[in-house]
């Protein structure tokens, strides 16, 4: 099965909102980018050729920092899996275009970023999955580290067998 995959550059269209999953509770982030499409005519003239909407969502941590990072109007190049949606609501219908974000950025065209890494914090119960290994039940975070009952990793290295 293949899904097709979409790298955008545009603007911050409102202030990133997180929500959390109905039945999951996982956190998610939500927002829109506008792309303008333009160039220039045989004289140097700029065309505008118009603009699309995009609604982007972003889960876990990506989710997290875009919420904690991003503003209206900020500049910023998205990659992600493509989902075009139809819906309708009374009279009214539509089509939303949202991508699934794998990687969200700014873009430097317009200017320059100072990047800060986050240090990991502890896995919250969004973020691991309990398995049974063996017939001993155990806490699996996202990366596939294997987390003991007080929270903590085994040992460093520790990860599931694919």
């Amino acid at each position: 099965m293949s899904e097709s995959t979409v790298t955008v550059r545009g603007n911050v269209t409102a202030d990133p909102q997180v929500k959390h999953g109905k039945e999951s509770g996982v956190p998610f982030t939500v927002f829109g980018i506008a792309e303008n499409r333009s160039r220039r005519d045989a004289n140097g003239d700029i065309i505008h050729l118009g603009t699309s909407f995009f609604e982007v969502i972003a889960f876990r941590a990506l989710g997290h920092n875009t919420a904690e990072s991003l503003g209206k109007g900020d500049p910023v190049v998205v990659h992600g899996r493509l989902q075009i949606n139809d819906w309708e609501s009374g009279e009214r219908s539509g089509t939303t275009a949202q991508i699934d974000a794998f990687a969200i950025g700014p873009d430097l065209t317009f200017g320059t970023s100072e990047f800060t890494k986050r240090k990991r914090s502890q896995p919250t119960s969004q973020d691991r999955v309990s398995v049974e290994v063996g017939g001993v039940p155990v806490s699996v975070t996202a990366d596939g580290e294997i987390v003991d009952e007080a929270g903590s990793a085994d040992s460093p290295g520790a990860r599931m067998a694919g």
